[in-house]
């Protein structure tokens, strides 16, 4: 029995290294940190040239300094099977390297296999605003025809460029730097004109129904009373609706 457990333990360990072999796990994948801070492209299969990592290194840098953004490149042949697609493999990969501050959550991932020929963009929610899904598509489509005859130098440059620009863009920079400023409500400002009429209103018909109330020589008193009545039903309706 002990045997049969042990053969048992054993092929679970080997297809998992089997699957494994293939490709990366997010925990195989060697984070470019490791190399230092300033360095934000991991390249293990020397997908990308070193001129291209070295020019990718300078613009998340760059792009770190001037906004907070922590941009992260990731360049491999493979990942392992176990992983359904690229966008599984990228957004696993993303938090459990913790790309972005942990407070803002404001990291960008740019992802690419050229096994499997895809790429990604993951962004954290603190940027989902700026980098929208639509705009990640329309930055991809932009630069897909360079890495569809596998300049993968090119398209990711590009692809890192146009994010970089649109982060960098000086009203977006404002927000990342010193926090997101709400638009303000229109119908905030339609409410308080509202209050504002209606209390005029409300002191004006207040003002008549007052005059009305008082005695006027010459004036019968059942003329009085009637020209009261209709300026207090006046004022109680308005004053209702206020």
């Amino acid at each position: 029995m002990k045997t049969l457990r042990l053969l048992l333990l054993s092929l679970c360990m080997g297809c998992v290294v089997a699957l494994s072999a293939s490709g990366y796990s997010i925990y195989d994948l060697p984070s470019p940190k490791m190399h230092g801070q300033d360095c934000y492209v991991a390249n293990p299969d020397a997908v990308l040239h070193d001129s291209t990592v070295q020019k990718l290194n300078d613009l998340c840098a760059n792009l770190y300094d001037r906004t907070k953004v922590e941009m992260a490149v990731v360049a491999i042949k493979d990942y392992a099977v176990m992983y359904a697609d690229a966008y599984s493999f990228s957004l696993k990969l993303f938090n459990h390297w913790g790309i972005g501050d942990s407070e803002t959550n404001t990291g960008v991932l740019v992802f690419l296999c050229i096994n499997s020929r895809e790429v990604q963009i993951i962004t954290g929610s603190g940027i989902e605003g700026i980098l929208t899904d639509l705009r990640c598509g329309e930055i991809l489509d932009n630069n897909i025809e360079p890495l569809r005859y596998d300049d993968w130098d090119v398209g990711v440059t590009d692809i890192c460029v146009d994010i970089y620009q649109d982060l960098n863009e000086p009203d977006t920079r404002a927000e990342l730097l010193f926090g997101w400023k709400p638009k303000k409500d229109e119908s905030e400002s339609l409410v308080l004109w509202y209050f504002a009429i209606a209390y005029l209103l409300l002191v004006l018909l207040a003002r008549y129904t007052y005059k009305k109330t008082q005695p006027v020589p010459g004036v019968l008193e059942e003329d009085m009373k009637e020209n009261s009545e209709v300026a207090q039903v006046g004022t109680g309706c308005l004053s209702w609706l206020f």
